[in-house]
């Protein structure tokens, strides 16, 4: 066949443009990937954090209402709940009892309960709080 048959002979492998070509998609598109698996993981790993504060305020919250449904006198004793404490993975949580002699539209005694929860992994303070009176209704 002679020249003309090496002309039509089927090309197999990739020509050195192809390679480069390949090798610039794949430098391009790989870090940015890269980065956005990074960015992912970060705020899968805030949400988890954000997720336990919340949970860690609410349990302390939970925990006051329940003991002042145990306890008619609760309002004697409650301050006992003030304090920090240094919970695992980091997390601390602070509890501050304020007595209100007269608070809201009815001057009712109530007693403000702010839980404060802190991690040296969240830029913010989060800050639940709640008003008890003691009287219901």
């Amino acid at each position: 066949m002679g020249f003309c048959g090496d002309i039509w002979r089927k090309q197999s492998g990739a020509t050195l443009m192809e390679t480069i070509v390949v090798i610039i998609i794949v430098g391009v598109a790989l870090p940015s990937l890269m980065v956005l698996m990074g960015n992912l993981s970060f705020n899968s790993f805030k949400n988890e954090l954000l997720n336990k504060a919340v949970n860690l305020a609410s349990s302390r919250l939970e925990e006051i209402e329940a003991y002042k449904e145990e306890k008619w006198d609760w309002y004697k004793t409650v301050s006992k709940f003030n304090g920090d404490e240094n919970l695992k993975d980091g997390f601390i949580r602070s509890t501050k009892i304020t007595y209100h002699s007269s608070w809201g539209k009815d001057a009712m005694e109530a007693y403000e309960v702010l839980v404060s929860i802190k991690h040296k992994k969240l830029s913010k303070i989060y800050n639940v709080h709640i008003f008890l009176t003691k009287y219901s209704g």
